[in-house]
């Protein structure tokens, strides 16, 4: 699976994008969610997340013809936004 991490340092935030054609199993779901949560950890974040939450950030992709999705990682949570 390709991914894309940059850490930008003004901010103290770990963005990690996912690309939508890496997505083909459940397999690729679960690892989605392993890597999300190795981040979070760094940040002592704990998202409650399953591959169903996965399933729908996909589903939003695909809806609003979108390639990918980042998550960005801060002191102050978890955001995902639809690129």
């Amino acid at each position: 699976m390709k991914i894309n991490v940059d850490y930008i340092e003004e901010t103290d935030t770990v963005d990690v994008s996912f690309y939508r054609d890496e997505f083909e199993s459940d397999r690729d779901k679960q690892l989605c969610l392993n890597i999300i949560f190795t981040f979070a950890h760094n940040f002592d974040l704990e998202p409650e997340m399953e591959v169903e939450t996965i399933d729908e950030i996909l589903s939003a992709i695909d809806e609003e013809g979108k390639k990918e999705f980042t998550f960005s990682f801060s002191e102050d949570g978890v955001e995902v936004d639809l690129k």
